[in-house]
C-alpha cells in the first residue's frame, strides 16, 4: 500500500495545483473573463474529485478497492475531456492479490490526463484603434489563419438591422501589409457574413451583432503570409464597440 497511497498524495496535489492554474485561466483579463464551457467543466470535474482524494488521502487506511473505484470513475470522467475518442479504456478487473496489475493503468491515465493542457478555442485579438476609423491587431499565433474561423462582434447605439447593414457597407478587413492599399485603392478586403446568433464558443452580450470573415473568398489569400489585421470603418456608428475573436476548429 506504501506506492498506491504516495501515489493517491501525488494526484491530490495535482488535481489542486491544475485547478488553480485553469480557475487563473478563466479569470485572465487577456480572455476578457472568458473561456471556453470544456474550461469550466474540466474545472467542476477537478473540483469534484480533489475533495474525494484528498480525504482518501487523509485516511491513510483506505481499503484498495474503494481507492480503485474513485481512480476508475475519475479515469472516466477526465478522459472526456483529453482523449481523442472521449471514452475510457476497458481497465483490468480489482483483484486484491494483483494491486499493481489492477492500478498501474488507472494511474497511467490519471497522471497523462492531468498533464495535458487544453487550448481555449475561443481567443481574443485586442484591437488597437488608430486615426481615421483605423484598428489593428496582430497575430502572435499564425496557425491561427488555417486553424480557426475569424468573427467581429460588433456594438453600437444603433437599432440591430440597421446596424448590421451598416457594418457590411462601411467596413473593411485586410491584412495589416494590405491595411495602406485598402482605402485609397478602394479594394473590396475580406467579405464579412452576418451571423444570426453569437458563435456558442463566444460570451453573449446583449446589442452585440456578429460577423465572420470569409475564408473562402480570393481575397482571403493576403492573410496567408500576413502579421494580422487591419480594419477600416468608414461612416458614424454612435458608441461603436468592436471585438475581434478566432474561434480555433473542433
Amino acid at each position: 500500500m506504501p506506492a498506491l497511497q504516495r501515489f493517491l498524495e501525488e494526484i491530490t496535489n495535482t488535481l489542486r495545483e491544475r485547478a488553480r492554474n485553469l480557475a487563473a485561466r478563466i479569470g485572465a483579463s487577456g480572455q476578457s473573463g472568458i473561456a471556453d464551457i470544456r474550461d469550466f467543466n474540466l474545472l467542476q470535474a477537478m473540483n469534484r474529485w480533489w475533495p474525494c482524494f484528498n480525504h482518501l488521502a487523509r485516511q491513510g487506511q483506505t481499503h484498495p478497492e474503494q481507492l480503485y473505484l474513485s481512480m476508475s470513475q475519475a479515469c472516466g470522467e477526465f478522459v472526456t475531456f483529453t482523449d481523442e475518442n472521449r471514452l475510457p479504456q476497458e481497465y483490468p478487473a480489482y483483484h486484491h492479490t494483483a494491486l499493481r496489475t489492477s492500478f498501474k493503468p488507472l494511474e497511467d491515465t490519471l497522471r497523462r490526463a492531468l498533464s495535458t493542457v487544453l487550448q481555449p478555442r475561443a481567443v481574443s485579438l485586442p484591437l488597437e484603434t488608430l486615426d481615421f476609423g483605423v484598428m489593428t491587431t496582430t497575430l502572435e499565433d499564425r496557425r491561427l489563419i488555417d486553424e480557426a474561423d475569424f468573427i467581429i462582434a460588433v456594438r453600437a447605439d444603433l437599432p440591430p438591422q440597421t446596424l448590421r447593414q451598416m457594418f457590411i457597407q462601411k467596413a473593411k478587413v485586410t491584412s495589416l501589409e494590405s491595411l495602406n492599399d485598402l482605402v485609397p485603392l478602394q479594394l473590396p478586403g475580406i467579405p464579412l457574413l452576418p451571423l444570426p446568433v453569437a458563435p456558442r464558443d463566444l460570451p453573449f452580450h446583449a446589442g452585440f451583432s456578429y460577423f465572420e470573415l470569409d475564408r473562402r473568398d480570393p481575397a482571403w489569400a493576403c492573410m496567408k503570409t500576413a502579421n494580422g489585421f487591419g480594419f477600416h470603418v468608414a461612416g458614424e456608428f454612435p458608441r461603436l464597440e468592436l471585438q475581434f475573436w478566432a474561434i480555433r476548429g473542433e
